[in-house]
Formats: C-alpha cells, structure tokens, sequence
C-alpha cells in the first residue's frame, strides 16, 4: 500500500481537528478511498472524513487496510510539515506503518500499527428546519470571537442571516449575512434557536484552512450538523445540543 497527499498541511487540519475529540483513531483504505469515524468518550459529538482518490496525488491501495494511530503523535509529527510538501504513507507488511514527509529536508517516521475499533454509526434520519451555506472563513472567525465570552454558542436564524451569540452578563452577538458575504445560502423552514458547547465547536476551526464552505443545519434543540467539502473530500461533524 502506497499513497501520497500533495500537500501534508491540509491533513494535518483533518487530523488536528480528529485529536481534539478522541486519542486514537483508525484510518480505513479501500481501493475506493479513505475513512475515519470517530465519537468523543462523552458520546457528543462524531466526525466522518471520507477522502476518496482524487483527495491523493498517488493512490495504490490493493485491499483493505487499516491505520490505527495515536492522534495526538500524529498531529506532533505533522507539525514538522510545511505548505505544499507532499506526505506519503506506505505499509508493506508486519505492523509497521511509514510516513515521509518529502520537501528540501526529507522526513521518515515509523508507525506501530494499533488495533482500533471504529464506532458503529447506526443510520441517522435527521430533518433540519434551517440549512445554510456560509463561507467557512466567515464562520471560523465568528466561534472565534464569541469564545471569548461564553463557553455556549446560540445559533439562529432568518431569511437573511445567521446569528452566533454567547455570553451571559456580557454577551457578543455575530451576524454573518447575505448582504455582507459571507452567508452564500440560506433556508429557514421554521425560526429555529439552538444552544452548543463551544469547546466541540471549536474543534472543527481549522478546516476553513482546507475547505472554503460548511454547509450548515439545525433546528431548535436539536444536533447540529456541519458538512465541510474540499475536491476530493468531505468531513462531517455531528453535535449534539446543549440543553438547559
């Protein structure tokens, strides 16, 4: 088995985000492409990153196989990554796993391979009352400045815009809206008002890096459900609510 991602930083924004929610995860290959799923011990919040063929510059996957790695070693070693430096994985045999990071000064790193069991998803039949598309950028900054005075994040919305507020005594409220941007579309159904922690949200920040969209959904006290998409790839977040 033998692939290359042209550019190792934007698999580092994936794997960052993953290491925020769990300490290790598996990486499955099928000759189709590349999936990972994982739920935080807290059962709040799950990731899906499907990465198919296209994501990869070079994709030989024969059979079957699966990463289990340390998140957080992962995220360690890939800090050493720069900007359009190509990372490439291969496995032979045994239960070794390597990484090169290929650039001016060339990388090698030796995986154990771990043995870790994926969640079992069951098949979700979720309907949301507001759906948006809002630039990922738009929205990154937004969590970012409403962390600042709340560790709970309210969503809503109207025909124009998407509101993000936090804070009790002193609250912040964020409005990204069509008339400025960074809201691109936007369906309300019914006026839809619902609560998140801001920790989990904060986990899924840095893939603006990676994606230039989040299609986002919700409805009142219900999960939210963000969907980033980039060629080749897309990653799901699933969270759940925060309930007074």
């Amino acid at each position: 088995m033998k692939l290359v991602f042209p550019d190792a930083t934007s698999f580092r924004s994936l794997i960052q985000s993953v290491a925020s929610l769990v300490d290790e995860a598996s990486l499955r290959f099928t000759p189709s492409g590349a999936e990972l799923v994982a739920m935080d011990p807290a059962h709040i919040s799950l990731i899906t990153l499907k990465l198919g063929t296209m994501f990869f510059s070079k994709y030989e996957v024969d059979q079957e196989f699966s990463f289990g790695f340390n998140t957080s070693f992962l995220s360690k070693v890939l800090r050493f990554a720069t900007k359009g430096e190509p990372l490439e994985i291969s496995w032979e045999s045994g239960s070794t796993v390597i990484l090169r990071i290929q650039g001016k000064v060339h990388r090698v790193f030796s995986f154990r391979n771990l043995l870790i069991t994926s969640p079992t998803v069951p098949q979700l039949n979720l309907k949301f009352d507001v759906k948006a598309l809002v630039d990922s950028e738009s929205f990154s900054r937004a969590l970012d400045q409403v962390s600042e005075v709340g560790d709970t994040v309210t969503l809503s919305a109207d025909e124009s815009s998407l509101k993000l507020a936090a804070g009790e005594d002193q609250k912040l409220e964020v409005e990204i809206s069509k008339e400025l941007g960074g809201l691109r579309e936007i369906e309300v159904n019914n006026k839809s008002s619902s609560s998140y922690a801001m920790e989990y949200l904060m986990v899924v920040t840095g893939l603006s890096k990676v994606s230039k969209e989040v299609r986002l959904q919700f409805s009142e006290n219900k999960p939210l459900l963000l969907d980033f998409t980039m060629e080749g790839a897309n990653v799901t977040y699933l969270l759940a609510p925060r309930l007074s």
